[in-house]
């Protein structure tokens, strides 16, 4: 607290010397800390985005595989030479692959999202950072509303082979009634 400059005490602290270093080491120590949660956060996140970029390259073959599954089952459905059961099954085969992926493929946009949140605390450029989110957030969305239009087109399309099985079984019923007369 004291300090003699030219054999004339000068004070520098309202406080002890020691008392002082004790502060400025604690105040250092909480500085510290923080850089330290932040450096593991930082590298957690990096760990994430890493091993969504990975997740996604793979989901992009596998997809492109299930489309080729769809389309499949999809032309089957529309094979006029093959039973109604046939046709049905296929579309709903079909139904089942595309809420498989599409379930696939929002988990893994809330995933980017979520990182895109997290990272936000570190972001220089608010606005920038924001807009980047809302993008994601309207991605996640655009994705359930796809899938639910593929996936109501899909059942109308088992609705309507349906239909058309009872129109051909009532058909043969009716005929039936007729060669029993």
């Amino acid at each position: 607290s004291v300090v003699l400059s030219n054999n004339k005490p000068t004070v520098l602290f309202n406080q002890s010397f020691f008392q002082t270093l004790k502060d400025v080491r604690n105040a250092f120590k909480g500085i510290t800390s923080e850089i330290k949660e932040e450096v593991t956060i930082m590298m957690d996140l990096e760990t994430r985005v890493k091993a969504l970029r990975d997740e996604e390259n793979q989901f992009v073959i596998q997809r492109a595989k299930t489309r080729r599954s769809i389309e499949s089952a999809r032309l089957l459905a529309e094979d006029e030479s093959k039973s109604t059961q046939a046709r049905i099954i296929a579309l709903k085969e079909a139904l089942r692959l595309e809420k498989k992926t599409v379930t696939e493929e929002i988990r893994l946009a809330k995933e980017k999202r979520d990182i895109q949140k997290e990272q936000m605390g570190t972001a220089e450029n608010m606005v920038e950072a924001e807009k980047k989110l809302a993008d994601l957030e309207a991605d996640v969305i655009n994705k359930q509303t796809k899938s639910f239009r593929l996936q109501k087109r899909v059942q109308t399309e088992i609705n309507e082979l349906r239909r058309e099985e009872e129109t051909e079984e009532k058909k043969l019923q009716n005929l039936k009634i007729k060669n029993a007369d």
